[in-house]
């Protein structure tokens, strides 16, 4: 199913590229983007996933699980 978005975001790197969302206030101190349970941020319809967030565990494998949990909150 194709999902029409405005944009995506992919972060790669170790510090996080997060400049363009500054302004927001979604961040920690940390710089990572605060989230709820369902990966939405503060910012209703703004989601993050990966290791760009405040998760305990920073794997790729995760991060795509996150990815498709997601994409089934947005299709609800």
């Amino acid at each position: 199913r194709k999902i029409d978005v405005s944009m995506a975001f992919i972060y790669s790197g170790y510090t996080p590229a997060i400049s363009f969302i500054k302004n927001l206030d979604i961040t920690n101190n940390s710089g990572l983007i605060e989230i709820d349970n369902n990966y939405e941020t503060k910012i209703k319809g703004i989601y993050a996933i990966g290791d760009i967030c405040n998760h305990q565990v920073k794997q790729v494998s995760c991060a795509v699980g996150d990815g498709a949990y997601v994409a089934s909150i947005i299709l609800r």
